[in-house]
């Protein structure tokens, strides 16, 4: 029919228009969230990186620690050997003079020594293991934005291979047309 044929054609036309600037409005809206994906990713890569050079600082620090309880472990065994030499006389011979008084320092400042490192230690341990549970966390947190950014990608190099088709301008939509020598149009 010659009225509705140009209705359809503008109806026709102002839907692709609509489709066209849905397009391009959802292709801005990808390439945002693309862009905000990748900062976020790039951002816990950093902190990823970050938390590395920590957990490397600590395990050093912790090193240093057993190696310091180590040092101390054979002085406190030779001055604990001397007092309890010294605490082992037979009675006239034991005396409490000056020598046994800075024995009995030299024990008790090594094994305050020993549990201040003991302590130091723990703290340090706990440290390391809250920063590699952290780790744990932020490695689980980049892959769910890896996968987020090229699962976005994916979505954008599909949406250009849908841009790049071309389309019918018929009102058919590239459907086959058949006509019937018994109906006219």
């Amino acid at each position: 029919t010659p009225i509705l044929r140009p209705k359809i054609l503008i109806s026709v036309h102002n839907t692709r228009r609509e489709d066209a600037s849905q397009q391009t409005l959802t292709d801005y809206c990808l390439r945002r969230r693309l862009h905000e994906e990748s900062r976020a990713r790039d951002e816990m890569q950093w902190q990823k990186d970050r938390l590395m050079e920590e957990i490397r600082a600590q395990e050093h620090e912790i090193k240093l620690l057993e190696e310091q309880l180590r040092a101390t472990a054979l002085p406190l065994k030779v001055a604990q050997t001397r007092f309890e030499g010294r605490t082992a006389r037979v009675r006239y011979e034991l005396v409490r003079d000056a020598a046994q008084d800075g024995l009995m320092e030299e024990v008790n400042h090594l094994t305050r020594t020993r549990d201040h490192l003991r302590q130091n230690l723990a703290k340090a341990m706990d440290a390391l293991h809250a920063l590699q549970r952290n780790l744990r966390a932020v490695d689980v947190d980049l892959g769910r934005k890896s996968l987020s950014c090229s699962l976005d990608s994916k979505v954008q190099s599909t949406r250009k291979v849908l841009l790049e088709r071309e389309r019918p301008e018929t009102l058919t939509q590239g459907q086959p047309v058949f006509f019937c020598k018994n109906r006219p149009f």
